[in-house]
């Protein structure tokens, strides 16, 4: 894919998108049977920094859940590397 402001890959103020990726803004969406994939952090951060970030990451999307959602918002969790399966998390 080519760079496209609209999808936030082209910028005009540097200073600006520094301190963006520093404070690691991500975007996330849905797909159509409403899985979202995200990184949420590196094995060199540590157990504890990675846990921080994924319950992070879950309160964010169950803070922006849509007002008529009525159903189970989250059903599992998998955390998975780029070349292993995914570890599935207890979410209770």
């Amino acid at each position: 894919l080519m760079p496209n402001p609209k999808a936030g890959t082209v910028w005009d103020d540097l200073i600006s998108i520094i301190k963006e990726l520093k404070a690691w803004k991500f975007e996330f969406k849905n797909d159509k049977q409403w899985n979202v994939h995200s990184i949420v952090g590196k094995l060199s951060f540590g157990q504890d920094k990675l846990k921080e970030n994924i319950l992070n990451f879950v309160k964010t999307i169950k803070d922006v859940k849509p007002a008529w959602v009525k159903w189970n918002y989250i059903n599992t969790i998998f955390v998975c590397n780029a070349m292993w399966p995914g570890i599935k998390l207890d979410i209770k």
